[in-house]
């Protein structure tokens, strides 16, 4: 992916397309490096803005996995009816 996608976009993708995008342009990141280190290639600016694209990629993944655990989070505590005992046994020691 050689284009920077707009951030609205990035929010819409599935995580495992994100993860896939964010392999390669890892790896194009990485090409690009090794490329201006040798004097190969001369965009410098085309390097920094596919780092920040891989910034912001990651950045989006990162938000979309904590949303996938919290949601995981509570729909285990809603499910399991003896994690709402211990709750409140505890709550009504701390009231006396």
């Amino acid at each position: 992916m050689t284009k920077n996608v707009a951030l609205i976009e990035l929010r819409s993708m599935q995580v495992a397309d994100l993860t896939r995008e964010v392999r390669g342009l890892r790896n194009d990141v990485a090409k690009m490096k090794i490329g201006i280190k040798m004097g190969k290639q001369k965009d410098t600016g085309g390097y920094r803005s596919a780092k920040r694209q891989l910034a912001r990629m990651l950045t989006v993944l990162t938000m979309k996995n904590k949303t996938d655990e919290r949601k995981e989070k509570t729909e285990k505590s809603s499910s399991s009816p003896s994690s709402k005992a211990s709750v409140s046994s505890t709550s009504s020691k701390r009231k006396k």
